[in-house]
C-alpha cells in the first residue's frame, strides 16, 4: 500500500520544488519618488493604516534629496505587498513607487561577429589592470 504512494509524494515534492520562486526584493522595502511639492512625512502618516490593519511604515533614507525619493520600510507580513504599492501609487504627491529590488553582477557581452577585434573594450584586466576598474 505504501509502495503506490511514495512515487507521488516524491513527483509531488519535484514539481513543487520546480515551482519555488527566488525572492527579487527587499521584503518590506518601498522606494518612492515625490513631487516636489510633496511632504514625506504627510504620506508616511497617511499610509500607517492598510485596509484598517496598522502598516508599521517608516522612512529609512532619503535615497536622492535633488528628485526627492526615498526608502520606505513597512510590515510585509500583517498587509499584502502588491495592493499596498498600489495604494502608494495612487497617493497625489507621489510620482512613481517601486519595490526595492536586488541587483546582481552581470558581464554582458555583445554578439557583435567583429567584437574579437575590439578587445580593448572589455576591461578584463588584461594589462594587470583591475578588472571593471573604469
Amino acid at each position: 500500500m505504501n509502495k503506490p504512494i511514495l512515487p507521488f509524494v516524491l513527483s509531488l515534492f519535484f514539481f513543487t520544488c520546480l515551482t519555488a520562486r527566488q525572492i527579487d526584493r527587499v521584503l518590506g522595502d518601498v522606494i518612492v519618488q515625490l513631487k516636489p511639492t510633496g511632504d514625506i512625512g504627510r504620506l508616511v502618516k497617511d499610509l500607517r493604516y492598510f485596509h484598517g490593519v496598522p502598516t508599521q511604515i517608516t522612512i529609512e533614507k532619503e535615497l536622492s534629496p535633488p528628485l526627492h525619493i526615498w526608502l520606505l520600510h513597512f510590515d510585509f507580513a500583517k498587509i499584502n505587498e502588491h495592493d499596498f504599492l498600489e495604494n502608494i501609487k495612487k497617493q497625489r504627491q507621489v510620482i512613481h513607487a517601486q519595490f526595492n529590488h536586488l541587483g546582481r553582477f552581470r558581464q554582458v557581452i555583445p554578439d557583435d561577429p567583429a567584437f574579437d577585434q575590439q578587445w580593448m573594450w572589455l576591461n578584463a584586466g588584461q594589462t594587470n589592470g583591475l578588472p571593471d576598474a573604469d
